[in-house]
C-alpha cells in the first residue's frame, strides 16, 4: 500500500480568525440603606482605567473627588444644578440665612422656607432620592442656622423658626446633630454661650406647641435631653446663667411645660439608664415651680406601671416560663394602651442589654468643672464608706435650715451657769 502526499499553494488564505468584538454591557442599580445599614454596609466602587496602546496606564484628566460632599456617614455625590428646583431654592435661602441681619427680610424668608418645607413636604419627599443632600444640609445649614436665630429678640422670627428647627429634627441626621450642637453650646467654659443657650432652649419650649410629638420618639429624646439642660443650668457656678435658667423657666407657658414632662417620661420608660436623671431632674422644676404641680400621682403611677411590666418580661426572660401580662389596672391584653405600654417596657429591656441609642447619660458625661452641683447626675452616685461621726456640721451653701440643736452660750444654761 503506497499513500501519495499532494502539497496545495494556491490561494490559501493562512490569516488568523479574528474573534469579534462585544462590549459587556453594565448596569448600574440603586441601592436605598436605612439607617441600621449605614454603619454595617460596605460599597466598592468601580470605574474605568484607561491604558495607552502599549497597556500603559492613562491618568484621567478628570478629578476622582468632584462633586463630592462629605458629611458623618460618608461621601455623597451630587450637583446642586442636577436637584430639583425646589430643593435648589432651598439651598439657596439656607445660604443667605447667617448673611441677612435685617429681621424683616429674616422673617420673610423663613416664611418661604416654612411653606417649603413643612407645607410642600419637600424635604420629607427628597429623602429617599435626595438622601445625601438632605444629611448634608443637616450638619451644615440647617440645624446650627436655625438655632442661632432662636433669639427672643425678634419673637415673631421664632415663631416661624421653631416649627422648621423641629421638623428638621425628625429628619435623618437631624437628631444627631441637635444633641451634638446642645451639647457643644452647654458644655463650654465661656459663660457668654451658655448664657444665650438658655435662651434658646427657652424659646424653643415656648414656640413648640403645634409639634407633634407623641408619635416622634427621636423628637421626644432631642427635647428631654436640651430640657434637662436648661433645668441643669440653674446650678451654673456662673451666677448670671444660674439666675437666666431659674427666671426663664417660670416663663414657659403650662402647655409646653407639660408636653416637656411628657418627654421626659418617655424617656425614662425607654431609657433605664436615664432615670435616675430624669428624675432628679423632675424634682428640681417640681422644687422651683412649686405652683405648677409638676409630680402628681398619676406620674408615680405610671412610671411603676412600666416598672411592673418590665419586672414580668425580665422574670419571663431569667425563668424561660411564659407569663400572662397585666398592668396595674387589669386592662385587656388586646386594649390598644397596654400594647404601646408593653412594647415600650421591652424596648427599655431590649436597650439595656446594650444599644446605640442617645442616652442622657452619656450627652451629660463627668461633672463639669463650672457647676456647683449635678442636678442631673450622669451615672449612679458611687456607694462610700462613711465612718460615724457624733457630730457633723453642714455648710450654708444649702437652702435648706441646719437642723442640728445647739446651746447658746448667751442662753438660759449660760445665765444659770454664770449664777451659779
Amino acid at each position: 500500500m503506497t499513500a501519495t502526499v499532494e502539497t496545495v499553494m494556491e490561494q490559501l488564505d493562512l490569516a488568523p480568525i479574528i474573534m469579534s468584538e462585544r462590549a459587556i454591557p453594565v448596569v448600574a442599580r440603586a441601592v436605598t440603606l436605612t439607617d441600621t445599614d449605614v454603619a454595617t454596609a460596605t460599597v466598592r466602587v468601580a470605574r474605568p482605567n484607561l491604558v495607552g496602546e502599549n497597556d500603559q496606564p492613562v491618568e484621567s484628566t478628570e478629578e476622582d473627588m468632584d462633586d463630592f460632599w462629605h458629611t458623618s456617614v460618608g461621601k455623597f455625590r451630587f450637583t446642586i444644578e442636577e436637584l430639583p428646583q425646589q430643593l435648589q431654592f432651598i439651598h439657596q435661602i439656607l445660604k443667605e440665612l447667617p448673611k441677612t441681619e435685617d429681621a424683616d427680610i429674616l422673617y420673610y424668608m423663613l416664611q418661604s422656607l416654612y411653606l417649603m418645607c413643612l407645607h410642600g413636604d419637600a424635604l420629607s419627599k427628597a429623602i429617599k432620592d435626595h438622601r445625601g443632600f438632605i444629611i448634608w444640609c443637616q450638619e451644615n445649614l440647617l440645624i446650627k442656622n436655625l438655632w442661632d436665630l432662636c433669639n427672643a429678640e425678634h419673637s415673631h422670627i421664632c415663631e416661624i423658626c421653631v416649627p422648621i428647627l423641629l421638623h428638621c429634627i425628625s429628619l435623618p441626621s437631624g437628631s444627631d446633630v441637635f444633641w451634638k450642637v446642645i451639647q457643644e453650646e452647654f458644655h463650654t467654659t465661656d459663660w457668654r454661650v451658655r448664657f444665650v443657650a438658655v435662651e434658646r432652649v427657652t424659646v424653643i419650649a415656648r414656640f413648640m406647641d403645634s409639634t407633634p410629638l407623641r408619635s416622634n420618639l427621636t423628637l421626644q429624646a432631642a427635647l428631654a435631653n436640651a430640657f434637662c439642660y436648661l433645668i441643669s443650668s440653674m446650678d451654673d457656678q456662673n451666677v448670671f446663667v444660674a439666675q437666666r435658667s431659674t427666671l426663664y423657666l417660670g416663663t414657659i407657658h403650662d402647655t409646653a411645660v407639660k408636653s416637656l414632662i411628657m418627654c421626659l417620661e418617655t424617656q425614662f420608660d425607654t431609657v433605664m439608664v436615664d432615670r435616675p436623671m430624669v428624675l432628679q431632674s423632675l424634682y428640681q422644676l417640681h422644687n422651683s415651680l412649686s405652683d405648677r404641680k409638676i409630680l402628681h400621682w398619676e406620674f408615680f403611677f405610671n412610671r411603676f406601671d412600666a416598672l411592673f411590666l418590665e419586672a414580668q418580661l425580665n422574670l419571663e426572660r431569667t425563668t424561660g416560663e411564659m407569663q400572662y401580662y397585666r398592668d396595674l389596672r387589669n386592662s385587656d391584653n388586646k386594649n390598644e394602651v397596654f400594647v404601646r405600654k408593653l412594647q415600650r417596657a421591652q424596648e427599655a429591656l431590649s436597650q439595656s442589654d446594650g444599644s446605640s441609642v442617645k442616652t442622657l447619660s452619656a450627652s451629660f458625661g463627668p461633672k463639669w468643672p463650672y457647676k456647683r452641683t449635678m442636678s442631673a447626675p450622669a451615672s449612679m452616685v458611687p456607694r462610700q464608706d462613711t465612718k460615724e461621726e457624733k457630730e457633723k456640721v453642714y455648710s450654708r451653701q444649702y437652702s435648706a435650715p441646719i437642723l442640728k440643736r445647739k446651746s447658746s452660750r448667751f442662753g438660759l444654761d449660760g445665765h444659770i451657769h454664770s449664777i451659779s
